[in-house]
């Protein structure tokens, strides 16, 4: 739901954090959850000229959606993440536990996770008509609970379940917790 977004952003950047150089970070680097290699893929897309460096990344604003700069942070999480998943037609609660699942498995990853989840063929891992309805139609508590299980599931299979289990785990129920007050219209 687009009136969502700064608030889900909001949460994403609380548990994303800031910048950080590590070897388990694809590309290196990180910053607000965005890597190094989806912050060269928006440079590219958006034909700036030469290569982006870990310093660019570094000082990647986080802006908004509503401005006029394309490389900061909020304007790349629309472009790689709210766009490919329909974020602004997704019901309130299901958008934000559909859009921290593909922050974090990727956006193929995910959504193949979750069409796994209710049995349709996982080969697809990008929005189509009908998964698009099937988050649209179904039950929004009962949406938000299978996204969030499809998402542990996800998890427990990583070699690194066992380091970071109690993080990941945190990070989910309060996710599903969220996105049920939301789809609930309950205060947050």
């Amino acid at each position: 739901m687009k009136n969502n977004v700064e608030m889900v952003m909001d949460w994403v950047f609380a548990h994303e954090g800031g910048y950080a150089e590590r070897p388990e970070e694809p590309g290196g680097a990180v910053n607000m959850g965005i890597s190094f290699t989806a912050y060269k893929d928006a440079w590219k897309r958006l034909k700036k000229p030469g290569e982006p460096t870990w310093a660019d990344l570094k000082a990647m604003p986080r802006g908004n959606v509503t401005d006029d700069r394309p490389m900061d942070a909020e304007d790349i999480y629309a472009y790689s993440f709210f766009a490919p998943i329909s974020f602004d037609v997704l019901p309130s609660g299901v958008d934000y536990a559909m859009h921290d699942l593909v922050v974090n498995s990727g956006v193929g990853g995910g959504i193949r996770a979750l069409r796994r989840k209710w049995n349709m063929s996982p080969k697809l891992g990008k929005m189509d008509a009908q998964l698009l309805w099937a988050l649209k139609a179904r039950d929004s508590i009962k949406v938000i609970d299978d996204i969030c299980d499809a998402r542990l599931s996800l998890m427990k299979g990583s070699k690194n379940w066992a380091k970071f289990e109690g993080n990941w785990t945190r990070r989910v129920d309060k996710v599903r917790t969220r996105a049920k007050a939301m789809a609930r219209k309950e205060p947050i």
